[in-house]
C-alpha cells in the first residue's frame, strides 16, 4: 500500500465546535446558524445534534472566499 493511501487513512480529522468557530471567526452563533442553514458558511459534520468544523474545512471555505477587491463582494 502506498505511503499517501496509508496516512489518509490514519488522519484524523481536527474539529471545531461551532462556539469555538465563532471565536475564530469573530462571528456571532447567529451567524453560524444561519450560514448553516443557508449553505452559505464552511461546510461541517453533525455529531449527534451538535455540528462539528473539520478545521481544514474551515480553511478552504476562507480562501474560496477570498477577495482582491471591494466590487461585488
Amino acid at each position: 500500500m502506498d505511503q499517501d493511501k496509508i496516512k489518509k487513512q490514519n488522519h484524523k480529522m481536527e474539529l471545531m465546535t461551532q462556539d469555538e468557530l465563532c471565536a475564530y471567526l469573530r462571528k456571532s452563533t447567529a451567524w453560524a446558524e444561519r450560514s448553516r442553514f443557508e449553505g452559505t458558511g464552511p461546510r461541517f459534520v453533525r455529531a449527534g445534534r451538535k455540528p462539528l468544523y473539520p478545521i481544514e474545512w474551515i480553511t478552504e471555505w476562507l480562501l474560496e472566499s477570498a477577495s482582491d477587491n471591494t466590487v461585488n463582494v
